[in-house]
């Protein structure tokens, strides 16, 4: 995320600088995935129908085998890139959170008047939120080990 002379420099020991960058990240990916979703919710109203229709009782036995098979492979692939990247990881769980609360409060708002419909995308979004933040400072503490860890052994 930052060059390693930025992430090492002393002001960054500071313990409110890197919250507020990770702050000031979440924000603008958040303008950035608001405008998008926006833009390209239109178009997506097709396919989004299309899924809808294949969520037929007929369909209901291949869909149930189908979709177990799909949310374990989802799942691994999401724990392997979570050991890659961590912080990558984060701001991706940062971005569903962004996505999620648009959902909520552009969409839910205008489709489902309950209260539980509108309160679960927001609680799942402050989830995601919570989460995304946890693992990206949780990454960048351990990216900052690695580059210690790096530093020691060459000298």
């Amino acid at each position: 995320m930052y060059s390693r002379k930025l992430r090492n420099a002393n002001w960054m020991r500071i313990g409110w600088v890197m919250p507020t960058l990770a702050f000031i990240q979440i924000v603008f990916l958040y303008l950035i995935v608001s405008y998008l979703v926006d833009k390209i919710a239109p178009y997506s109203t097709p396919y989004v129908q299309y899924l809808i229709d294949l969520w037929s009782p007929e369909n209901s036995d291949k869909l149930a085998l189908a979709g177990t098979f799909l949310i374990v492979l989802i799942g691994y692939l999401f724990y392997l890139f979570k050991k890659a990247s961590q912080v990558s990881y984060g701001l991706a769980e940062i971005c569903i959170a962004c996505i999620s609360s648009y959902y909520a409060f552009n969409v839910v708002i205008k489709t489902n008047p309950s209260i539980l419909g509108f309160l679960t995308p927001i609680f799942a979004s402050i989830y995601f939120m919570h989460r995304g933040i946890t693992n990206y400072m949780d990454g960048t503490k351990i990216e900052e080990e690695k580059d210690e860890k790096r530093k020691q052994e060459k000298t």
